[in-house]
């Protein structure tokens, strides 16, 4: 086991680092690979009969308390693989500038435009890459350009911003304006033209949540541009040039033994920590209705095998049980059984539903090492590129859990 350093950062450390964590996931994929969800009973269940009794009577109250980190009295095995988990995938809080951090706290009108948590984002964020040194600031699918305009009014410098939907610009405008900053958008889709075009040699470049392919675009396609990086990289599950698999960024990562597919892209950033108790709701409602349907499916079928539905229609997930389950199998071809019971279907897929969160709660302890796993990847493809790279934490989990930020300066 690794012990963790009070400073993530270099080359060496980050390989390190990244060793451990990929010889250690492997070591463990057989409780974190298989999915409840999808797979009763899961293949540790005959190894641990008291962790399941343990698990399967918990309630939905306290499956959530665990989920956020409140749970306690979890069985010796589990608290060590908890604790295991804990400690090789630790991470420094980044330094901050307090005497930044107080200014961003005092201008209200700096936050002007932006939403409570997202404004929370914005200042630790800011606050985490202290005084800027870098003659612009390019904020990469930065969408209105809340956090460019933040370090631009900060640094007393121009903005670019680089952004898929054009549609943005009037307001990105509108608000950079008001802060007196000056402003750049580039109406762009930086998964098909060449990112070279768009970035700056003297610039700051920061992205903040540029999901999954959006970042790797970035870091493949620098070329040592830009002098300077901050990247909050998440949703590694949305990629591009390798669909729905993972395309490591790194030389390490390529001959790492980590096995990564889409289930494992998802585990790494799937969580409910900031949802909305009508949203939590919503998708408890949503995966209790799945697995009644495929319960029927598996009847149906006469195989034990789970039946992806992919995405549904949001007017088939607000009709009654029964009438969810004809329109989606009629859609998708799928045959119901002859005979069965909506009400004893629906119940069954409520209870299943419970029993997977549960016993997915394993599986949910190697949610950060393995989206600091991904992370790393992306520090050592900057390191390779000649960049001095260091990783820590920007902000509160409960601001937002993606909260992993990676800092990168051209080397010389």
């Amino acid at each position: 086991m690794v012990e963790a350093p009070s400073e993530l950062c270099g080359h060496e450390a980050l390989r390190e680092r990244f060793a451990a964590l990929d010889r250690w996931l492997w070591a463990q994929r057989p409780l974190w690979r298989p999915r409840p969800f999808s797979q009763l009973p899961v293949p540790w269940q005959g190894e641990h009969p008291e962790l399941v009794a343990f698990l399967s009577g918990l309630d939905e109250g306290a499956i959530d308390g665990f989920e956020a980190g409140r749970g306690s009295g979890l069985p010796a095995v589990m608290q060590g693989w908890a604790e295991e988990a804990a400690a090789i995938a630790a991470v420094p809080q980044s330094p901050v500038d307090g005497a930044l951090a107080t200014r961003l706290r005092g201008e209200a009108s700096l936050r002007r435009g932006i939403k409570g948590r997202k404004w929370e984002q914005v200042a630790s964020f800011s606050a985490a890459l202290g005084g800027l040194e870098a003659e612009g600031v390019l904020d990469w699918c930065g969408g209105k350009g809340h956090l460019g305009r933040t370090l631009g009014a900060l640094g007393g410098r121009p903005v670019t911003v680089v952004e898929l939907d054009g549609r943005l610009e009037q307001s990105a405008r509108a608000l950079a304006g008001r802060a007196g900053v000056a402003l750049r958008f580039v109406e762009a889709d930086v998964l098909k033209e060449d990112t070279r075009t768009h970035l700056e040699r003297g610039a700051l470049v920061v992205a903040l949540h540029a999901c999954g392919g959006l970042t790797n675009a970035l870091i493949e396609g620098l070329e040592g541009r830009p002098a300077e990086l901050a990247l909050a990289p998440c949703c590694f599950h949305l990629q591009h040039r390798g669909g729905r698999g993972c395309v490591p960024l790194s030389s390490q990562a390529r001959g790492a033994l980590l096995p990564l597919d889409h289930a494992t892209l998802r585990l790494a950033t799937v969580e409910e920590v900031v949802a909305s108790p009508k949203l939590r709701a919503a998708r408890r409602r949503e995966n209790a209705w799945r697995l009644g349907l495929d319960l029927l499916l598996r009847q149906a079928s006469g195989r034990d095998d789970y039946s992806p539905l992919g995405s549904l229609p949001a007017s088939a997930l607000a009709s009654p049980f029964a009438e969810f389950c004809q329109v989606v199998a009629a859609s998708q071809q799928l045959e119901l059984p002859s005979v069965w019971s909506a009400s004893a279907a629906q119940h069954a897929g409520e209870e299943r539903a419970r029993q997977s969160r549960a016993l997915s709660l394993v599986r949910g302890l190697f949610r950060r090492p393995i989206e600091l796993w991904l992370v790393l990847d992306r520090a050592l493809a900057l390191a390779e590129q000649g960049y001095e790279v260091q990783v820590g934490t920007f902000c509160a989990r409960r601001v937002t859990p993606r909260n992993l930020l990676i800092r990168g300066r051209r080397a010389g």
